[in-house]
């Protein structure tokens, strides 16, 4: 073969060449792609959608939401217990503990919850 043959068959689109993926460029080697695929630039990143932090895997991400750091807390404002979801929170009041189980002395009025019993005592309706 001539040297100018040998140089096309080297240098074109004869020489095989390893593609990216993600990206679409293409390398000369596997060694080349394998470089280029772990640089920064196609580092894997599992993102945390509550706030700004990056992990590695999903594994760790999902450890991450799962710790206390994301962990909504739903109070009930008359016993002072947690709940981990507003339906969690909503089918304990609405069991038979608070559903309307505070009754005024004074005029049978019933209430939802104690506080809003203790507001009804305290305004001047009864106080005359």
């Amino acid at each position: 073969m001539t040297e100018s043959l040998l140089q096309h068959l080297d240098f074109s689109a004869h020489a095989a060449s390893y593609e990216c993926d993600s990206c679409d460029r293409e390398f000369d080697s596997q060694l080349i792609l394998n470089q280029h695929l772990s640089s920064f630039v196609h580092a894997l990143s599992y993102d945390c959608d509550d706030c700004d932090r990056s992990f590695d895997s999903q594994e760790i991400l999902e450890q991450h939401f799962n710790s206390s750091l994301h962990v909504s807390v739903f109070e009930c404002d008359d016993c002072d217990r947690e709940f981990e979801s507003q339906q969690a929170l909503n089918q304990h009041l609405h069991s038979s503990a608070h559903s309307s189980s505070y009754e005024c002395d004074n005029c049978d009025c019933m209430f939802e919850n104690q506080q809003a019993l203790r507001q009804h005592r305290a305004s001047s309706v009864h106080n005359r």
